[in-house]
């Protein structure tokens, strides 16, 4: 699902255009990807920028990285919660 959604980002990337760090205008799907999961997990280096027709794609798409990470931390600490509170390292080799 997560990789389908990078991709299908990556893929909006490319066809409205991403300003490379040259200013020049890149439509390659290498750094459309790449820039695609950068922006999915806010690191955003910012060697690469949208376009103006693009920018709100890119919003979204932090939006959506913002809440799926939270979601998936939330999930982890939801099952780490349930784990027996008395568990002797023997009992470990069960999980």
């Amino acid at each position: 699902m997560l990789a389908l959604l990078l991709f299908v980002f990556a893929l909006i990337y490319q066809t409205l255009g991403l300003v490379g760090p040259d200013g020049k205008t890149c439509n390659d799907f290498l750094p459309c990807m790449y820039f695609s999961v950068i922006t999915f997990t806010t690191v955003g280096y910012g060697d690469f920028r949208p376009s103006d027709l693009a920018r709100l794609f890119a919003a979204l798409e932090a939006l959506i990285g913002y809440f799926g990470l939270g979601l998936f931390i939330a999930a982890l600490l939801q099952l780490f919660s349930r784990l027996p509170k008395d568990v002797d390292e023997n009992d470990l080799e069960r999980f």
